[in-house]
C-alpha cells in the first residue's frame, strides 16, 4: 500500500475480520460447549503480515493461557494465509479480506482452511 490511508484501511479491515472470526467462534462455543470460555482472537502486527492469534483461557478461566497461530493477513493486499508455523504464513492465499465474503469462506473455528 502506498499511502497512509490505504494502510489504515487495511488495518481497520483486519480488525473487522478478526472480530468476525471471534463472533463465529463464540457462537460455536455457545451452541456446543456452553460451560467453556470461548477462545479470543488477538492481532499481532508485523511489518508485512498481521498474525491472528487464538488465545485460550488457562485452567482457572483467566485469559493468557495457550496460544496458537490462527492465520495471517498480508497487509499489502489483504490476502488471507494459513499459518505454516507460529512465525510464518503458508505460501498460497486462501481468501481476501476485501472479497465478496470478507474472507469468511476460508475460515473455520480452528483456523484458516486448507486449499
Amino acid at each position: 500500500m502506498d499511502t497512509d490511508r490505504d494502510k489504515q484501511t487495511v488495518k481497520a479491515e483486519v480488525k473487522a475480520f478478526a472480530n468476525r472470526i471471534s463472533v463465529m467462534i463464540r457462537k460455536h462455543y455457545f451452541e456446543h460447549y456452553p460451560s467453556l470460555l470461548a477462545p479470543t482472537i488477538i492481532i499481532s502486527w508485523g511489518r508485512r503480515y498481521a498474525k491472528l492469534v487464538t488465545t485460550h483461557a488457562d485452567t482457572h478461566g483467566k485469559r493468557g493461557g495457550q496460544q496458537s497461530a490462527y492465520g495471517f493477513v498480508d497487509m499489502t493486499n489483504g490476502s488471507i494465509l494459513k499459518a505454516a508455523s507460529w512465525k510464518q504464513p503458508a505460501k498460497h492465499a486462501r481468501g481476501n479480506i476485501f472479497g465478496h465474503d470478507k474472507g469468511m469462506n476460508c475460515c473455520n473455528i480452528h483456523g484458516i482452511r486448507y486449499l
